[in-house]
This record gives C-alpha cells, structure tokens and sequence, in this order.
C-alpha cells in the first residue's frame, strides 16, 4: 500500500480575534441629552476566528493538487501547516518526503544579508548541506538571474527580485513535495513561463506539487485535481476542471459578487435580456455543434423605453474567461434602437474552437459603452464537438477531452526533404 505523500487529518485554525468595546460619539451624546450616568468602562471582547474547520484530504506521491477558493477561505492557512510555519488548533497532518516550500515572497531571508548569504542561510533551513548548496550555487543564481544583485543586502530587493531568489533556492532543493502560494504573482511574465517550465518537468519526474492560485488556467494546467476551500471549509475535491467551473459558480453567486459586478450593474436599467441561445437550438441550453460552425446567437430583449446606439458585445466562454469577444460598437455596426420586445442575432462565422464545453456571456452597453445596461450568461451554452462524435451521439454528451488550448488553428504544411541546416 502506498503511503500519501501529504496527509491532512480533520485539521482546524482557530485565531482569537480581540475587540476593545467603547462608548462612541452617537453613545455618548445620547447619554448626555437623558443625563445619563457616567459610561462604563471600555472593556475586551472575546471572538473566535476558524481560518480552517474540519479539513481533510490526502495527496498520492507524485500527485499535483491545486487549491483555490475565495480571498479568506483559508487556503495559504493551508500551505503555512503544511510548512510548519504555523500549526493546527486541531487534527493532525503528516509529510512523507522532502519539502520544498515558496509560500511567501523571501520567507527566511534576513534583509541585512546579501543575496550570497541568504542563499546558503535558506539552503540550510530547507534542508541542504553546504556541501549541495555550493555545487548548486552557480545554478541557482543563473535560474534567478539576478547575478548582478547577490552581493547585495537583500532589504535593496524589489519583490520581484525576493521571489526569484527564492523560487531558486527552493527549486533547486530538489523536493519531493513542493509548495507553491501566490507568490510568482509578483514575477514577470517570462519568469513565471519559467518557473512553471521547471515545475512541469519535476512534475513528470513525479515529484509532488501543491499549488494555491486565483488562476484557473494555471490550475487546470498545472493540476490533475484541485480542492477547493471557503470560509475554511472544504467544499469540493475533485479533478481540477471540476472544481474550477465550481469555483466560477460560486464567485458568479450573489453572496460573492463585487459592487461593481456586471450583473448588478444593469438593475436599475430599463433594458433586460429575456433569453439567450444559438439561433438554431430553440430554447435548448445545451447543444453540440461541429468544428468550425458558423454560430448565431440569439438575444431576447425587452426593453421599457427606447435604447439609442447601444453597443452589444458577446463573449464566448471557457471556465469563465472570455476566449472569442465580438463588439458591435468596434465593428462599426449600428444597432437600431432597442424598444418593446426584440431580438438582436450575432452570426459569428468558422468559430475554430477545440472540442469542449463553452458558455456565453453577452453584455449591451450605452452608446459610449460606459455603462452597462443588461447582461445575461450561460455558463454552458454549447459544446464543440469532432464530427466522428457527433456522427455517433445518440443522447446525451460525452466526456468532454483535455484539451490545453482554446483556439483550432489552421495552417498550410510544407516537406521539405533533405533540407541543409
């Protein structure tokens, strides 16, 4: 039987949280008009916070695990027990291998040491001999590239600068369980290309990875499962592209959403889409369609007085992220006023998507597309499908492939035989 790689047993955080209770201005002048007596004295109020409450779950040797959630959900409370940076309330938790953490920008870095020292002074509190750490050297400052800067006191570092020192020390610890926060967050975009490079190739080695992200293309990239944690409960465990439209349904709930959020934007509006769908599926919310369709989309309006130039834009969607957008107002086409009941059909030709689940999110805007009048989305719309497959669907839709891309692209090919270098 193999033994997890990371265990974590019903663990709970609970955190005291102080609140000092004083009599305010609108207290205190009430008092004063009654002629009250004298206020009571301020006093500490008591309250418990669960970070995490009850969480439990396994990670098999050479698994990589994604965790996500909402902002305060818990999840780099996670990743802190797990480091041994701090420890649980309750429950227990179990580490089966060397561990390589990134879980902070410069966890572990003394500001008044160089770049040199806290390479070594890191290296020994991971783990590594001076021994490993001197042979290693040379490779971890060139991954970091910032060979100008070692001898620099590290209190001079830009957190960019932090993280890619620190991402190297820690990736060069060659662990066998690697924890990775949202600090590449704070790293350029070719950096973090690269650090994910590394990371795919320790993951085919089968070293284990556990990634805490907002991104979900990067967990679905990443990932073969993901869990997914709010208000320090886990709500879902499953594989990460699961989790990842669960994570996109609940931050589309109310309770989640932004005051500026495009759907509470259009309330007060005196415009609604009434329905939305393909022009050709009726009233269905699901259908499949071939490679390369030529797709029209229905909107249902109603609107309770006259819209003028009203610019309409329709996002198709894969978990959420727009991945194909056509504006109406970019395309230079004038929209007839919208009033009463009415349709607006958008014809998006040889749409070359890859086969999967796709949503559709339309939104229509003033005529300076500075505010949004009505919005309406469907998470899954339609599914593109490969012509063998729809050759042979009885009912029903089948599993959906893995596929790492969005777009079907075309090309023309050319041999060229025995060509000179």
């Amino acid at each position: 039987m193999t033994i997890p790689a990371v265990i974590f047993d019903h663990v709970s955080k609970v955190y005291s949280l102080s609140h000092t209770k004083t009599e305010n201005f609108k207290d205190r002048l009430t008092r004063m008009l009654k002629g009250g007596a004298a206020p009571a004295a301020a006093y500490q109020q008591e309250e418990d916070f669960y970070a995490l409450r009850d969480v439990s779950f396994e990670i098999k040797p050479g698994e990589s695990v994604g965790i996500i959630g909402p902002n305060g959900s818990g999840k780099s409370t996670s990743l802190k027990i797990l480091a041994g940076v701090t420890k649980p309330s309750s429950g227990r938790f179990e580490i089966h291998g060397r561990l390589g953490a990134l879980i902070e920008v410069g966890a572990g870095f003394h500001p008044e040491l160089t770049g040199r020292e806290n390479v070594y002074m890191n290296g020994s509190i991971l783990g590594m001999s001076k021994k490993e750490i001197n042979r290693k050297f040379d490779s971890i400052v060139d991954f970091s590239e910032i060979e100008q800067f070692i001898d620099t006191p590290v209190k001079h570092y830009s957190s960019g600068m932090y993280v890619r020192l620190g991402f190297a020390v820690a990736i060069h610890n060659e662990p066998e369980i690697m924890l990775v926060d949202e600090a590449l967050a704070v790293g350029d975009l070719g950096f973090q290309n690269k650090c994910f490079a590394r990371m795919e190739a320790l993951k085919n080695e089968g070293r284990t990875f556990i990634l805490v992200s907002h991104s979900m293309g990067q967990i679905q990239e990443m990932c073969d499962r993901a869990i997914m944690l709010n208000k320090g409960e886990l709500i879902a465990d499953e594989k990460s592209i699961d989790v990842a439209a669960k994570y996109i349904d609940l931050m589309a709930a109310p309770g989640q959403r932004t005051s500026n959020s495009l759907e509470d934007s259009g309330k007060e509006a005196n415009l609604a889409i009434t329905n939305l769908g393909l022009a050709a599926t009726g009233d269905d919310a699901l259908v499949q369609v071939p490679i390369g369709a030529k797709l029209a989309v229905r909107i249902d309006y109603e609107a309770k007085e006259a819209v003028e130039g009203a610019r309409v834009v329709v996002n198709v969607l894969r978990m959420g992220v727009p991945v194909y957008r056509i504006n109406s107002g970019i395309q230079g086409v004038a929209i007839p006023p919208l009033a009463g009941k009415g349709q607006v059909l958008c014809m998006l030709p040889d749409l070359a998507l890859f086969p999967n689940r796709y949503g559709l999110d339309v939104l229509i805007w003033d005529a300076k597309q500075s505010t949004i009048l009505a919005r309406k989305a469907i998470r899954d719309s339609f599914t593109v499908m490969r012509p063998e497959e729809l050759s042979i669907l009885g009912c029903g839709c089948p599993i959906e492939p893995a596929e790492r891309s969005f777009i079907y692209g075309h090309a023309q090919w050319e041999h060229v035989p025995n060509a000179a270098p």
